[in-house]
């Protein structure tokens, strides 16, 4: 999660903005909805220690910052996690997800 918060702070907006990993380790598609489910929960509940304590101003803050984020690849020895953020403000458009697909296949 703190790698998640600390990029999440960079993203621009106005752009679909696209976070790509690369886990050393095994990493399931559950360990990051449970990541993301748990900072969006935290958010929601304005825990403002939390995301003050990771450089956000506020929960608020944090929650504006994490909709910058259109998606994010986890990339790993044997495969490749897609996550589609349902906040993002700038969805991922079908065609990427696609091109996204076919690289994992080369």
């Amino acid at each position: 999660m703190s790698v998640l918060c600390d990029k999440v702070g960079q993203m621009p907006p106005s752009f679909v903005n696209l976070l790509w990993m690369h886990a050393e380790s095994d990493f399931a598609e559950a360990d990051l909805a449970e990541a993301t489910l748990t900072l969006r929960q935290l958010a929601e509940r304005k825990d403002e220690a939390f995301f003050v304590q990771r450089k956000f101003k506020s929960a608020t803050d944090f929650l504006k910052q994490y909709q910058q984020l259109s998606a994010m690849v986890i990339e790993q020895p044997d495969a490749r996690t897609l996550w589609l953020n349902p906040l993002a403000r700038h969805k991922v458009v079908p065609a990427l997800v696609s091109a996204i697909g076919r690289i994992a296949k080369l």
